[in-house]
């Protein structure tokens, strides 16, 4: 979106110097405007991807829209997005919207790669979109955000899925929307729904090990998490992930905090300037660390998406070029 509030502002405001410049390493937190959603948002992601890679609207043959942001419980997101389309007579786009928390752009993402994989596939582009909103749930007024992020999918990508990814999926209550509920802020129990996190984390860890995959923290060179509430929380993320791999206190502070800056720090660069950001948050943390660390070609990425309620999936990315 076009706006943004200081973090120091805003803390200064909330009356708590230092815990959101210091205690959760923000910059900004980006807002949506009242002519702003997740609609116009995507609108002019995917208008801006197919007119950098002049492409035709007719190229476009898979869009899948991962959001938690609805506008309505029947019409799709994805279905207003057509927009762009019928001007060049295009309706025959496979895909919808796919909705589960901060998860639904992975799973949007998996739908296009798998479409382009299969039989079903008919030479043409997939766009994967991810949009949302994050609004605050009362007890929690800093967990303000927005993005939206579109991705093209096709064979021979400069960033490659690579085989064998797993995923971690159960039944939880630790953020949830109800219907009726009066606002967009989610019910959340903050410790618990941290808890789940770490708790999928460890287990995509362990499947991945067991499968030979190596641990998430040693098998590559740059690492992707889901966001959460912000970068400081992903800073837990990773020192859970290092406890994890290689046991509780057996890699020092100093070792950590050089582990975190080399493989981690790069993909929350645009993070820290645009707060939470649901199903937007991984893929942004992905563009933040081509944009700050450029991978060189060979290197390989690994990425852990999440969404509360919860569903999780880690999996590896090839640098190609």
């Amino acid at each position: 979106p076009r706006h943004a509030v200081s973090a120091a502002e805003l803390e200064t405001a909330h009356g708590v110097p230092g815990k959101y410049t210091v205690g959760l390493r923000m910059a900004e937190w980006a807002a949506c405007d009242e002519d702003e959603d997740v609609v116009s948002m995507a609108l002019t992601a995917v208008r801006r991807l197919v007119e950098a890679q002049g492409l035709r609207y007719e190229d476009v043959g898979m869009l899948q829209v991962g959001t938690e942001s609805l506008l309505d419980r029947s019409k799709s997101v994805k279905s207003h997005l057509m927009a762009l389309f019928a001007p060049h007579g295009c309706a025959n786009v496979e895909g919808i919207d796919c909705y589960h928390a901060c998860y639904g752009g992975t799973a949007a993402l998996l739908a296009c790669a798998n479409w382009v994989e299969s039989s079903a596939w008919d030479g043409r582009w997939a766009i994967a979109v991810c949009t949302d909103v994050s609004d605050a749930p009362k007890q929690y007024p800093f967990m303000n955000g927005a993005a939206c992020v579109a991705m093209l999918v096709g064979p021979d990508a400069p960033l490659a899925l690579e085989a064998g990814r797993v995923s971690h999926i159960v039944h939880e209550w630790d953020f949830y929307k109800p219907v009726g509920w009066p606002t967009m802020g989610p019910i959340v129990d903050g410790p618990g729904s941290m808890e789940v996190y770490f708790s999928c984390l460890a287990a995509c860890q362990r499947e991945v090990e067991a499968r030979g995959g190596g641990t998430f923290v040693d098998a590559h060179d740059f690492l992707v998490f889901h966001l959460g509430g912000g970068p400081k929380f992903v800073r837990h993320a990773f020192e859970s992930a290092v406890a994890a791999a290689h046991g509780e206190g057996s890699v020092g502070e100093e070792e950590v905090e050089a582990m975190f800056e080399r493989l981690v720090a790069p993909s929350l660069r645009l993070a820290s300037r645009i707060g939470p950001m649901h199903t937007a948050a991984t893929y942004v943390n992905l563009a933040s660390l081509l944009l700050h660390a450029s991978p060189p070609v060979g290197s390989r990425i690994g990425v852990f998406s999440y969404g509360s309620g919860a569903a999780s999936t880690m999996y590896a990315l090839r640098v190609r070029g």
